[in-house]
């Protein structure tokens, strides 16, 4: 499988408890955003390297999505569960 791909499947499986469809673009954006070879992770290069022809609104989206999203402990817990799980189900059998 390839890298994108199971990355891909990770955004949407920690994004499925976040409920709304808007809420899940932006864990989606953001985390994609910030896996982009740039100097500055800040809120304005990243949307401008999203979509360079809408950064002031994709700029507010992003910012909205950082200042407002509270993941829960627990939603933390399920995503170290999920990577140990991919983990240990490609380490090599002994």
């Amino acid at each position: 499988m390839e890298l994108t791909e199971e990355f891909g499947r990770y955004l949407g499986h920690i994004s499925a408890r976040l409920g709304r469809a808007e809420r899940k673009a932006g864990l989606q954006e953001y985390c994609r955003a910030l896996m982009l070879p740039l100097q500055r992770k800040s809120i304005e290069p990243l949307a401008a390297a999203i979509d360079p022809y809408h950064v002031p609104a994709l700029h507010q989206s992003l910012h909205h999505f950082v200042a407002t999203e509270q993941i829960a402990q627990r939603d933390d817990a399920h995503c170290a569960r999920y990577q140990t799980h991919k983990m240990q189900a490609r380490a090599p059998k002994m």
